[in-house]
This record gives C-alpha cells, sequence and structure tokens, in this order.
C-alpha cells in the first residue's frame, strides 16, 4: 500500500560521554523521532537485565501516541537471548496482558532462526 506510513521504534540506551547525539545515532532518522533515555537501570549490556516494567512505562506512550501497529518485537528468548531483548519482550507480553496495550494493536515477534533453536 503506497499510503502506509512505517513507523521504527527503535530503542537505544546507552552511557552517554559526548554533548552530541548525532555520532552516536543513524543520520537517517530525523531528530524528531528520537528519544534519548538516560536511565541507570536500562544501560546497554549482557550482563544488564532491564526491569520488564519498567520498559514498559517507556514504550506505552510511544506505541499509543503514534498508533503503532503491528509492534514487532524479539521472542521469548530474545532472538540471541540477550537479556535486554528479553525485556523488550517481557515488557509487550505485560501491556497485552494488563490490558493497557489497546485491543485494535497487533503484536507480531521476531523469532530464532531455526538453525539456532
Amino acid at each position: 500500500n503506497a499510503s502506509a506510513l512505517l513507523w521504527t521504534l527503535t530503542l537505544i540506551f546507552f552511557l552517554f560521554y559526548s554533548s552530541s547525539v548525532s555520532c552516536a545515532l543513524p543520520s537517517q532518522i530525523p531528530e524528531d523521532r528520537v528519544q534519548i533515555v538516560d536511565d541507570p537501570g536500562l544501560q546497554d549490556g549482557p550482563m544488564n537485565v532491564w526491569d520488564a516494567e519498567r520498559v514498559a512505562e517507556f514504550l506505552l506512550p510511544c506505541i499509543v501516541k503514534r498508533s503503532i501497529t503491528p509492534v514487532v518485537t524479539f521472542d521469548s528468548y530474545g532472538v540471541s537471548g540477550h537479556p535486554n531483548h528479553i525485556a523488550l519482550y517481557n515488557a509487550v507480553v505485560a501491556l497485552r496482558k494488563t490490558a493497557q496495550l489497546p485491543n485494535h494493536i497487533q503484536v507480531e515477534q521476531v523469532h530464532r532462526p531455526a538453525c539456532h533453536s
């Protein structure tokens, strides 16, 4: 459909040491579609486990405000087993189970390739 609008909601959490974010973000993402989250509990890394409820606090307003559907998230294994990916999956599942995510919003999962199962 030529009139379809595609939104990509990407959560980028990182330790920020520069006064400019331009070097840390892909240039194709317009500035008005970027939100920097500087939360000590949501730092990237394979040893950092994010709280799914905290992640949901950031996800839900973005999804609802922009009427994003479908929401595409990781599978329950986080595709690669990365704890942050698993937290994103758990946040979306929790939003659906608690009926905070409107029913008209579809949720799709990216699954691990069969060769990694």
